[in-house]
């Protein structure tokens, strides 16, 4: 299977943790208020959190696809 690569398996790894990462700054950033809280920065972070764990799927799963998902993260 395509993600057996060791490559493949890093940025796997990589686009799972940036997923956990961004929903966890969602908490901390409306729990900190302010400029923080605005709805264009929680957008911000939920949409990467959303790319993040669509491009760990499309790999996950061979899509021939996840160069378009992952280019979106760049």
């Amino acid at each position: 299977m395509i993600h057996e690569s060791s490559g493949m398996q890093a940025c796997i790894r990589a686009c799972s943790n940036c997923h956990q990462v961004c929903l966890s700054m969602v908490r901390h950033c409306l729990q900190k208020g302010g400029v923080h809280a605005e709805a264009d920065h929680i957008g911000l972070l939920l949409d990467c959190a959303q790319m993040c764990a669509t491009s760990a799927d499309f790999m996950l799963r061979g899509s021939r696809h996840h160069e378009h998902t992952c280019a979106e993260c760049g």
